[in-house]
Formats: structure tokens, C-alpha cells, sequence
């Protein structure tokens, strides 16, 4: 879904926080230019910050480093619908190979990798079996796979989750009580992933209220993942 249809109400409800008026109308505005700039600058350094995107799409990650029996919390919650899985090219199966718990994977017969070969029960190094105990496992590097996945999650408005609403209202609202001394007449740059956007040409990503961090805590994603 386009960004500016997940941002609408959020954009509504922030007007009507700041009290913009449209004089032409004599009433609160439903929408405002510089304010939709923003709440898009804005949700970007949280993007950027999150790691993590929020408004509902489909995504295609890698996950590295994926063993079997373990669990992976997939990037953009909350997940609807998990398309497919793959590794190494091959399509894995559902309640055979993986499990849908919720927002997460729960991966079951993955191979687990040597640098130069395979581990399973008749692994081999010059000849002699790891079950004889000539190379124990606890000094083996066992690397896991990477897993490609296709899924679709995310929210379909902002206001869907009420942390990341307060944070986004935060944010806009320091950057619009701002926006005289970052020179506001030339926004530019806008991007709504990944923190990339500018004010003016300079790079304002990382400026997060403290506030707006605290909220976010329980929002940032930590998965070892890459967009692909």
C-alpha cells in the first residue's frame, strides 16, 4: 500500500493536534502540504531507527545464519499471510520443513553446515565419523542457512498501533515547531524508507526526540535480516 494512504488519518488527527486552519474554509483542515512532508520525514527516522518498515506490504527478506528448531520474528508485524520460504532455491514446505506461530518461523529440518561440507549423523572429516568422537561437535563451526522469505504484514494505517501513532505525532510536531530554523520553504529529499530523507540537505535521520525513542523500545527489530 502507498505510504500516503497509510499516513491519511494519522495526517488528519496531527492537523487538528497543531490547530492549522484552512482560512479559505474558516475550519480545520483535512489536510495540510508541509505537514504531510513531514509526517513522512518523520516516519522515516523511525523506519530508520526501528529497522523496520510499518504500513502494510509485501516483503521479501533474507534471514541468515537459520538452524533447525529455530525461531525467527519476522520483520514488518503483524504478519497476515507468509507466501514462501526458500533455501538454496528450494521451495520449503509448510509443516514439514517450517511453522507459522503468530508473527514468527519456527524452522524444523533445516541442514546445519561445516565451512567446507555437511553436518548430519554421518558427517565425515579425513575419514572418520563425528559419532566416534575424534572431532567433538563442541569444536565444530556449524553455520546455518540462509532463508529467503516472502510475506505480507504491516499495519493499513498508522493509528493501528498506538506507540508507534504517539511517536509519529511526536516527531512531526518537534519537526513542524522546527521547521523555521531547518528552512521548511525547501524540503526536499523525502523517502519513506529507511531514514534516507533530508531537510534542506542535510541529513536529519537520526534526530529523534528522546521521547519518541522510549516509545519505540518495544517496536525495534533486532533480526540478523536483509531486504532482498
Amino acid at each position: 500500500m502507498a505510504l500516503d494512504t497509510f499516513l491519511n488519518n494519522f495526517i488528519s488527527s496531527t492537523i487538528t493536534v497543531l490547530q492549522i486552519s484552512d482560512s479559505s474554509l474558516d475550519s480545520v483542515s483535512d489536510d495540510d502540504p508541509l505537514v504531510r512532508q513531514l509526517a513522512k520525514i518523520a516516519y522515516s527516522q523511525i523506519v530508520g531507527y526501528c529497522n523496520r518498515y510499518f504500513e502494510k506490504k509485501v516483503s521479501v527478506e533474507e534471514y541468515h545464519n537459520v538452524i533447525s528448531n529455530s525461531r525467527i520474528r519476522l520483520r514488518n508485524t503483524p504478519v497476515s499471510s507468509v507466501a514462501t520460504v526458500m533455501v538454496n532455491d528450494t521451495l520449503l514446505v509448510l509443516g514439514t520443513d517450517y511453522l507459522v506461530l503468530g508473527d514468527s518461523l519456527k524452522f524444523l529440518n533445516l541442514p546445519r553446515q561445516l565451512g567446507d561440507g555437511y553436518l548430519g549423523d554421518f558427517a565425515y572429516a579425513g575419514g572418520v565419523s563425528y559419532r566416534d568422537k575424534v572431532y567433538p561437535l563442541s569444536n565444530v563451526s556449524i553455520k546455518g542457512q540462509d532463508v529467503l522469505v516472502q510475506y505480507t504484514g504491516g499495519y493499513s494505517y498508522a493509528e493501528e498501533n498506538n506507540d508507534l501513532f504517539s511517536a509519529l505525532l511526536l516527531q512531526t510536531i518537534a519537526l513542524y515547531n522546527r521547521r523555521s530554523t531547518l528552512g521548511m520553504s525547501a524540503v526536499s529529499g523525502v523517502n519513506g524508507t529507511r531514514g534516507s530523507s533530508q531537510i534542506s540537505g542535510a541529513s536529519d535521520s537520526g534526530d529523534l526526540l528522546e521521547s519518541v525513542q522510549g516509545i519505540l523500545t518495544g517496536l525495534i527489530n533486532f533480526s540478523d535480516v536483509d531486504d532482498a
